[in-house]
């Protein structure tokens, strides 16, 4: 009759070890939260790109001509239009927020305007045509990195196809035509930024500056008669660019 008192007694005097000892197990502690991935900008790259362009240009004649003397420097052109093309480059990203790489492009464009003058020597009227027909840069790129999003600038060297005409008329009268072409080359700065949409996908919108060097050319004048002359001239040009892409990052 006692035996099981006894066992239950001896159970419940063990019971305060037992409690005791558990709670001097060591607690594991919960795992830790996953660390968001930082994203990656490192690698080649390459895309299309779209947008529009202001330019300004002003030439001096260097020689006379039968309507202008020498040195008579014309009508500030001003023009502006689309442009498209293509873009590539090489991003190393270091320190998992600065960036630096180099970046090249090449935009087919259709930038047109219109200026005119009066020749001072015989009064006709002289209206200029303005045309760029392409424009490309290599540049050095500097970012700073907050996850997707990529704030850049830019600088290097840009070179830029321009066309154009000058009609000479008096009233009615045709008396001839004028052409040059010339490609220019100059310094280019810019800034934008780039927003990585998936892994290897990225969107980008950025500003661009072109400061072209003075180009010095010859243009092909033809009179009404076919009287051909080349009379010398310089032309000093700038043009401003928005544009935004799409790029791809292998």
């Amino acid at each position: 009759m006692f035996k099981p008192l006894i066992s239950l007694m001896a159970a419940l005097a063990a019971m305060p070890v037992a409690v005791a000892s558990a709670a001097d197990m060591s607690v594991k502690a919960p795992p830790a939260a996953p660390v968001a991935p930082i994203y990656n900008w490192n690698g080649f790259y390459a895309g299309i790109q779209a947008g529009g362009g202001w330019a300004t240009a002003q030439t001096t004649n260097v020689t006379a001509t039968t309507s202008v003397p020498a040195g008579f420097v014309d009508s500030t052109a001003n023009f502006s239009g689309v442009l498209g093309g293509f873009y590539y480059g090489y991003n190393y990203q270091f320190n998992n927020q600065w960036l630096v790489g180099i970046d090249g492009d090449f935009d087919w464009a259709d930038l047109t305007g219109t200026s005119t003058d009066i020749g001072p020597l015989n009064g006709h009227l002289l209206t200029h045509n303005h045309d760029m027909e392409w424009l490309t840069t290599v540049t050095g790129r500097l970012g700073y990195t907050v996850n997707n999003w990529l704030f850049f600038a830019k600088g290097g060297w840009a070179w830029a196809r321009f066309d154009g005409t000058t009609t000479n008329f008096l009233g009615t009268t045709y008396f001839g035509i004028g052409t040059e072409a010339t490609t220019r080359d100059g310094w280019t700065v810019g800034a934008g930024l780039e927003y990585g949409v998936t892994e290897h996908v990225s969107l980008k919108l950025e500003y661009d500056y072109v400061g072209f060097q003075t180009a010095n050319f010859t243009s092909t004048d033809i009179s009404a008669t076919n009287v051909v002359t080349n009379p010398s001239k310089s032309t000093s040009s700038s043009l401003n660019i928005v544009k935004g892409g799409v790029g791809v990052r292998f």
